[in-house]
C-alpha cells in the first residue's frame, strides 16, 4: 500500500507544472551558505578534506570528496572556477550532499530539516521539476532541472522518507576580473572574419558548436545574435586590457557553456562590448556537438585523440576528473582537452585565445 501511494504521487508530479525554483542556499550550524562558495570557508571552520593541495585545472571539478568534522561527514564536489590551475583548498564547493543521519544542524531551502518525507518536501517547495526512478526502492525529486544548478531529494519508496539531499550550482558566484597576459595595447578596432570551414590547423582556433562555425576571439554580440543567453550582468564594466572570466551562457538548444571576455579597447567597456577569448564546453553538463580543426571533437576516443596529436607538441596532466591534454599552453593561447577516465572519451574542451 505504501508503494501504491508513492506511485500515485509520481503520477501527480508528472502531470503538474512545477511551482518551485531551484535554491542553492542552506544553513549549516547557524551560518548561511550559497553555492558555489569558497571551500576555505569550511576549512577555516574546522572541516577537513583529503588532499587539499591537489591541483585542479580551470573548469574542472572532483567527482566525490568527503568533508569531515568530528563525527560528521558529507559528500562534496569541488570546482575550479578560475582561469588558472588552483589547489583544491582554493577552489569552490559546487555540490554538497547530506544524508538523513548527518550529525550537524542543517536547514535546507524552504526551511526544511534533513529528516523529512516526500509529502513535507512537496508541501514546502511545490511540485518538482522532474522525478527520476533510480531503483525500485529509491526515487529522486528534482528541482531546477539543469545539471549545473539543482536541488534534489532521494526518497525511500517504501516509507516515503527522504534519505539524502543534494544541492548543486556550478554557476560562478560573481565575475572574476583579472589582468590579461602582458601584450601591447590592442587596437580599438577588431576585424572578425567568419570562418567558412574548420580547416586543418588548430592554431586558427576555428570551432563548430552545434553546427555553427566560430573563431576565437570573437565579439560577444555575435554570440548574443546567435541566441546565446547570458547568465551574468552584460553591463558589468571591464577595464582596458583586462578580462572578465567564469561567465556562464545558455545555448539556444539548452545546456550551459563557460566563456571569458576581453576588453581590447583603450577605455573601459561593458561586458557585451567585449571579445569572447575563452570558451569551455563540458559534455557532462552540456549535450552539445563541439568540433575543432584537425578532426578533434567532443566525445572522441582517447586513442583517436592521440593519433590526431601525432607530431604535435602537447603536455599531459593527470587530474582528479581525467587526463588533460594541453596544446600551446601559454598565457595568450591554450587548447585543453580532458578525457574521462571511466569512458576514455573526450568529455571537456577549453580554448583560450587572446587577440595579438
Amino acid at each position: 500500500m505504501k508503494r501504491f501511494c508513492v506511485l500515485l504521487f509520481t503520477t501527480v508530479l508528472l502531470m503538474a507544472a512545477s511551482a518551485a525554483q531551484a535554491e542553492e542556499s542552506f544553513i549549516l550550524d547557524g551560518t548561511s551558505y550559497t553555492l558555489p562558495f569558497a571551500l576555505a570557508e569550511l576549512l577555516d571552520d574546522g572541516w577537513e578534506i583529503n588532499h587539499p593541495e591537489e591541483i585542479l585545472s580551470p573548469g574542472s571539478y572532483t567527482l566525490a570528496d568527503e568533508l569531515r568534522r568530528g563525527s560528521a561527514s558529507c559528500q562534496v564536489q569541488i570546482i575550479n572556477l578560475s582561469m588558472n590551475d588552483q589547489q583544491k583548498r582554493d577552489c569552490y564547493v559546487g555540490q554538497i550532499t547530506f544524508t538523513k543521519d548527518f550529525a550537524e544542524d542543517v536547514i535546507l531551502p524552504g526551511g526544511l530539516a534533513l529528516s523529512n518525507s516526500w509529502k513535507t518536501v512537496y508541501d514546502q517547495l511545490g511540485t518538482p521539476t522532474d522525478l527520476h526512478t533510480e531503483t525500485p526502492e529509491r526515487e529522486e525529486l528534482l528541482y531546477g532541472g539543469k545539471d549545473f544548478d539543482k536541488l534534489s531529494f532521494t526518497v525511500d519508496t517504501e516509507d516515503g522518507s527522504v534519505t539524502s539531499v543534494t544541492l548543486r550550482s556550478f554557476t560562478s558566484p560573481e565575475p572574476v576580473v583579472k589582468k590579461a597576459a602582458p601584450t601591447e595595447q590592442p587596437s580599438m578596432d577588431f576585424d572578425y572574419e567568419q570562418p567558412e570551414s574548420l580547416g586543418k590547423h588548430l592554431d586558427a582556433f576555428h570551432v563548430r558548436l552545434n553546427g555553427e562555425l566560430y573563431q576565437l576571439p570573437m565579439p560577444y554580440r555575435l554570440c548574443a545574435a546567435e541566441g546565446w543567453k547570458p547568465l551574468f550582468d552584460v553591463t558589468h564594466q571591464i577595464a582596458s586590457g583586462e578580462t572578465l572570466d567564469n561567465l556562464p551562457m545558455q545555448l539556444p538548444m539548452g545546456g550551459n557553456v563557460m566563456i571569458g571576455l576581453f576588453n581590447p579597447t583603450a577605455n573601459a567597456c561593458a561586458a557585451e562590448d567585449g571579445l569572447v577569448y575563452m570558451l569551455m564546453v563540458d559534455s557532462r553538463s552540456c549535450d552539445a556537438s563541439f568540433e575543432l580543426s584537425g578532426g578533434l571533437s567532443m566525445g572522441m576516443p582517447e586513442n583517436e585523440l592521440l593519433t590526431a596529436l601525432t607530431n604535435m607538441d602537447y603536455l599531459v596532466e593527470e587530474q582528479s576528473d581525467g587526463i588533460v591534454y594541453r596544446l600551446f599552453d601559454d598565457l595568450s593561447r591554450t587548447i585543453a582537452m580532458t578525457v574521462d577516465p571511466t569512458t576514455d572519451h573526450v568529455c571537456e574542451i577549453m580554448l583560450l585565445h587572446l587577440p595579438e
